[in-house]
């Protein structure tokens, strides 16, 4: 059960610490600094509470799928375009262009000369060699690479937070630091999805798995913005493509980008499974 639960935390987690994920969480912080933690705290408390209801015992009323739940509340043709266009449309677009992020991230930084969308077919066949292996395969590989990945990010945080400033200090206009755009509140509120991939669990083992999954990814992402906000300059960060690349690197140089490219291959892997 303790294993089942880690697989489905580890689930929860893959978004939250894509490469995606990494982009907009850069991107947000550079975009208004500190004050990005109120709609980052505010999006935790919601996701969480919407946990704690999906999974609630009152609502393990069915043995229906969620499908099934919803073509009865809303009937069929809806049910079926709204999963198509919710779920059909991630599957194909979303693992296509991390897969890319991860060939490139593997070219620039281990081997140059090896073609980076082979090195993306390359993931992309050991994933679907996982599968094939079966169910069981595939959902225990899910925790190691999720795993590898917060330790890659964990470590890069503690570097950040105890290693030496190189960012120099730079007059900062009234209102610049702490300039909070609308739609960041909606972003942080996207930063979290990933915990509604599998069904509600009326289980309190599952509700209290799925919110440490929750608080864990927050807390990691809340660091990793503020060390690289300690590192990078807000305007690097709001503009740049590859913000946790420019971040590690300015952490710990080449080392640095080792360990991104690390987190960056083994959170696509996650993503993709």
């Amino acid at each position: 059960m303790a294993r089942s639960n880690l697989t489905s935390a580890s689930c929860a987690l893959c978004w939250m610490l894509s490469p995606d994920a990494l982009i907009m969480l850069g991107n947000s912080f550079g975009t208004s600094g500190l004050m990005f933690l109120v709609p980052f705290v505010i999006g935790a408390i919601i996701s969480i509470l919407v946990i704690i209801l999906t999974n609630h015992p009152a609502l393990a009323i069915t043995n229906n799928s969620s499908f099934t739940q919803l073509a009865t509340a809303a009937g069929l043709l809806p049910a079926m375009a709204l999963t198509l266009a919710s779920r059909l449309c991630l599957v194909l677009l979303l693992p296509t262009g991390m897969l890319v992020t991860a060939g490139f991230t593997f070219n620039e930084t281990f081997i140059y000369w090896f073609p980076n969308f082979a090195f993306s077919f390359l993931l992309l066949g050991t994933i679907l060699t996982l599968h094939l292996a079966g169910d069981r395969v595939a959902r225990a590989a899910q925790p190691l690479f999720i795993g590898l990945t917060i330790c890659s990010l964990v470590i890069l945080c503690f570097a950040g937070l105890f290693g030496p400033q190189v960012l120099e200090s730079t007059e900062i206009k009234p209102g610049s630091q702490f300039s909070l755009h609308i739609p960041l509140v909606f972003t942080s509120l996207l930063l979290f999805l990933g915990y509604d991939q599998p069904e509600p669990s009326p289980s309190s083992d599952s509700r209290r798995y799925y919110t440490l999954a929750v608080i864990t990814g927050f807390i990691i992402l809340t660091l990793w913005g503020f060390v690289s906000l300690k590192h990078v300059p807000q305007t690097k960060l709001a503009n740049s493509t590859i913000p946790y690349i420019i971040s590690a690197r300015e952490i710990l140089g080449q080392p640095g980008r080792t360990i991104i490219a690390i987190a960056i291959i083994s959170g696509t892997c996650g993503v993709v499974n």
